[in-house]
C-alpha cells in the first residue's frame, strides 16, 4: 500500500494539472514567478496534455518598455520521464509566429568584454540534452533588434552529451 501511494499522488496531480484549474494555477505560477523581475511573463491558453505535451496559445515577455517578444502557437512535446534516466528529451518545439520587436531594457552597465574561449561555450549540464525538432515559422526580428526587419523560419536538431559535446543542425530561411 506504501508502494501504491506515491504512484497515486502522481497520478492524481496529473489529472489534476490537466483540469482548467490546474492550468490556471500554472499559469498564476509563471505570472508569480516573474511578477519581482524586471520581466513580466503572461500566457494565454495553456492546453491539456501535460506534462509531455504543453501548447500555449500565446506567450508575452514584456518589461517596463513594454512587450518586447510574442510566441504565438507555441508547442512543447517531451518526454519526462527520461530524466530519470539522465536525459531531458525534447522530441518537438514549435511555434506559428515569434515576434521579437526589441531587446529587453535593462539597468545594468555594459560588460566589459573577455577574449572569446570555447571551453566555456557549453555549460556543465547535470544531464544529457536531446533536441529532436525545432520548427520555429514566421519569425519577425524588428530591425531595431538587429539593424533591420527580418522575416524567418527556422528549424534545427541538436544533442549535448557530456561525452560528445555538442551536435547542432540549423536551417534558417529568410522569407
Amino acid at each position: 500500500v506504501l508502494v501504491l501511494l506515491p504512484l497515486l499522488l502522481v497520478a492524481g496531480l496529473l489529472a489534476w494539472v490537466n483540469t482548467e484549474g490546474g492550468r490556471a494555477w500554472i499559469v498564476g505560477q509563471v505570472a508569480e514567478a516573474t511578477s519581482g523581475s524586471t520581466a513580466q511573463v503572461t500566457v494565454g491558453g495553456l492546453s491539456a496534455g501535460l506534462p509531455g505535451a504543453i501548447t500555449v496559445q500565446d506567450v508575452r515577455i514584456a518589461d517596463e518598455d513594454g512587450t518586447w517578444l510574442t510566441l504565438a502557437e507555441a508547442r512543447l512535446r517531451w518526454d519526462p520521464w527520461r530524466l530519470l534516466s539522465g536525459v531531458l528529451r525534447v522530441d518537438s518545439l514549435t511555434a506559428r509566429q515569434i515576434d521579437i520587436a526589441r531587446l529587453p531594457g535593462g539597468d545594468e552597465a555594459p560588460q566589459e568584454t573577455t577574449p572569446f574561449d570555447p571551453n566555456t561555450l557549453l555549460p556543465d549540464l547535470p544531464v544529457a540534452v536531446s533536441i529532436g525538432e525545432v520548427d520555429l515559422q514566421d519569425v519577425a526580428i524588428a530591425e531595431p533588434v538587429a539593424g533591420m526587419a527580418a522575416l524567418l523560419d527556422l528549424r534545427a536538431q541538436a544533442s549535448v552529451t557530456p561525452q560528445a559535446g555538442a551536435e547542432l543542425s540549423l536551417d534558417i530561411r529568410r522569407k
